[in-house]
């Protein structure tokens, strides 16, 4: 599986910070107006080099508040992400400011 195939990782913390992974970017700090405007950019380049769309996974925990969750699921609407996907099982690490 190519990197442009290989699916963004947007990550929430309990605290409300988000985090995105994708192609060589590890867990960036991200403002929603700075996801939105990655992802519309990341969907714009899927596009012209693949039939597919662009995957989002959404990594969270049972710490999130479900409010926050659904907040950060608009968002990557307004970016023009059509499918999400949750991701289950073992916790993976939460990315952090400190």
């Amino acid at each position: 599986m190519s990197q442009s195939q290989l699916p963004v990782i947007v990550s929430l913390t309990d605290k409300g910070e988000i985090f995105i992974s994708y192609e060589n970017n590890i867990d960036l700090p991200i403002s929603e107006p700075e996801l939105i405007n990655t992802l519309s950019n990341l969907q714009s380049q899927s596009g012209n080099t693949n039939t597919e769309p662009l995957q989002v996974m959404i990594n969270a925990d049972q710490n999130n508040q479900y409010g926050a969750i659904m907040t950060l699921m608009a968002t990557l609407q307004q970016a023009g992400i059509e499918k999400v996907g949750l991701l289950t099982g073992a916790p993976l690490p939460t990315p952090s400011l400190q």
